[in-house]
């Protein structure tokens, strides 16, 4: 079972619901329906190894963590080779910089496109939760791609990696440029977390 790949099942896209509910129950029904995903679905990573899922834990719901980035497509397309929790590597496209303020700090995230195709942009990233409330390999997102030159960040939906429950699955590691220099109490957090 060592290597296998981290599944993106769909990216999670099928869970942005909400349909005019308020931004708090939106994220809130996210993350329930993901718990729901890992006790059930073929592709979960509890059900794939036979083992037991309890819960998932996750910040309140916070509006200080969905930035309004500016976003910039490198160009001309650069590939980058992103080691692995396996030892191995594994190839994305640098597609494009996303700028904002966080904390009063400027930050500069690299956004990725998976080789494997899809249209959702890639946000592998570290910050200073990272091994101390949150898991150290860090965390990701799923991005829809902007028609213009803004992007909406909402780090409140920042789950991890499969090799986070199992560490038989390569799990890319996020880039050096992706370590976010203050602390992202959003998103998914260590169960053993208040």
């Amino acid at each position: 079972m060592r290597g296998k790949t981290i599944l993106t099942y769909l990216t999670m896209a099928i869970f942005y619901v909400g349909c005019g509910d308020s931004y708090e129950t939106k994220i809130n029904e996210y993350w329930e329906n993901r718990k729901d995903f890992f006790k059930k679905h073929d592709e979960s990573p509890f059900i794939a190894t036979g083992s037991t899922f309890d819960t998932l834990n996750y910040y309140s719901p916070n509006k200080k963590f969905r930035v309004n980035a500016s976003y910039e497509v490198i160009k001309p397309v650069e590939r980058i080779a992103i080691p692995t929790s396996t030892g191995d590597y594994r190839t994305y496209t640098k597609y494009a910089r996303a700028k904002f303020e966080l904390g009063g700090e400027q930050q500069t995230l690299l956004l990725l496109k998976r080789e494997e195709g899809g249209e959702q942009l890639f946000l592998p990233f570290y910050d200073q939760t990272s091994a101390r409330e949150t898991y150290g390999g860090g965390r990701y997102l799923d991005l829809e791609e902007p028609f213009g030159n803004r992007i909406i960040i909402d780090f409140n939906y920042a789950y991890y990696p499969y090799c986070a429950y199992d560490i038989d699955y390569s799990c890319p590691l996020p880039p050096s440029i992706n370590r976010i220099s203050v602390a992202v109490k959003a998103g998914e957090k260590d169960v053993n977390q208040q």
